[in-house]
């Protein structure tokens, strides 16, 4: 797993190209928490190149958006791939998190 944070405009583009596996799992949540922590609560999940999410990896997105809207921002999906978005759906997390086709909508979303 690969992981490319850039800053555009207002928010934080985390790119994840690979697979969220195993010990990847604890590399993406702490990216996540550092941003957090740094006060960047408006997030975008570039997973274009996401070749696989696991259950875990699944956890650290909805711990990061609850920390997110608390502090009136959001975490949200651009450009999902098929494979992560059928695992979504399995465990009904499709409806969690805002979603969009781009990630130049993604950002556009946070207006």
């Amino acid at each position: 797993m690969q992981i490319t944070v850039r800053s555009l405009k207002h928010v934080e583009l985390v790119t994840i190209t690979g697979r969220i596996d195993g010990e990847a799992v604890h590399e993406f949540e702490n990216e996540l928490r550092g941003l957090i922590e740094r006060n960047r609560r408006k997030i975008i999940l570039n997973l274009a190149e996401t070749e696989y999410i696991n259950s875990g990896a699944l956890r650290s997105m909805v711990s990061a958006l609850k920390e997110c809207k608390r502090s009136s921002g959001n975490l949200v999906l651009a450009s999902v791939s098929s494979r992560v978005l059928d695992t979504m759906g399995l465990v009904g997390f499709n409806s969690l998190f805002e979603s969009f086709a781009d990630v130049v909508s993604a950002v556009d979303s946070f207006s």
